[in-house]
């Protein structure tokens, strides 16, 4: 499941409701700016631990 951004908007309207969710405005090619700006401390760890497998 995506969880940064929806083009469906029945998601986008679910997602956007929960409190956890927090939407990137707009597209982002620079992945540096989403990993050091936008994701959660929970997902930096997830994707260590995906780039050391």
């Amino acid at each position: 499941m995506k969880v940064h951004g929806f083009s469906n908007r029945t998601l986008r309207k679910y997602f956007e409701n929960q409190a956890w969710y927090r939407s990137i405005p707009g597209k982002s090619g620079d992945g540096k700016m989403i990993y050091t700006r936008r994701l959660s401390d929970l997902e930096r760890r997830n994707l260590q631990l995906i780039r050391e497998t």
